[in-house]
């Protein structure tokens, strides 16, 4: 995963990541890190996707999870995960700092960064994607169609609509244009 943080590595990678406050609940929704692991242990957490905000649900690539779902997800991750800190020394620019952590993805190429990785896990992408349709589709379920400006519309980014898994398109649903109403999902 990416560890370059340009504000406080305490906020960031054990607040909103790695959820280490108890007063402060986990936000699926707003890590990609946290989306990452929810993708991948989908079925063996029992984890469903939701948008991250159910009240005025949109880009359903950013979905989030229920409670209990990422209390479970921050579960596993106190229980599997490492967190280790490098410290930028204090002559070094952000500038020569995102230079080193591309270095470091591009030599080291874990599985989880999706961005700057040469080989990222091949099912991630599609992980995603599944996880990004099944928000969409609980917001179709869900919300009503007197939504403010007349229907729910999702926002596939377009890096999650088409995944290739071993050199094989593994699309299961229509690439959406940016902002298609939700009326033409079947």
């Amino acid at each position: 995963m990416r560890g370059k943080s340009e504000s406080s590595l305490v906020d960031r990678e054990l607040g909103q990541h790695f959820s280490f406050d108890p007063a402060r609940a986990a936000r699926t929704g707003s890590s990609t890190v946290r989306r990452s692991f929810a993708a991948l242990l989908r079925e063996p957490l029992h984890l469903a996707a939701v948008p991250r905000n159910k009240e005025a649900p949109e880009r359903f690539a950013n979905y989030g999870l229920e409670r209990d779902a990422d209390e479970r997800l921050t579960g596993w991750m106190h229980s599997t995960l490492t967190l280790i800190v490098w410290p930028m020394p204090v002559s070094m620019s952000l500038g020569d700092l995102a230079r080193v952590e591309i270095d470091v993805i591009h030599a080291w190429t874990p599985p989880i960064n999706l961005k700057d990785n040469p080989s990222p896990l091949p099912r991630l992408r599609l992980s995603r994607a599944v996880m990004a349709r099944e928000a969409a589709v609980w917001a179709k379920a869900n919300v009503a169609s007197d939504y403010p400006g007349g229907k729910v519309r999702p926002c596939y980014d377009r890096d999650f609509a088409a995944a290739v898994v071993d050199g094989q398109d593994t699309r299961t649903f229509p690439v959406e244009n940016e902002c298609s109403p939700v009326s033409s999902f079947q």
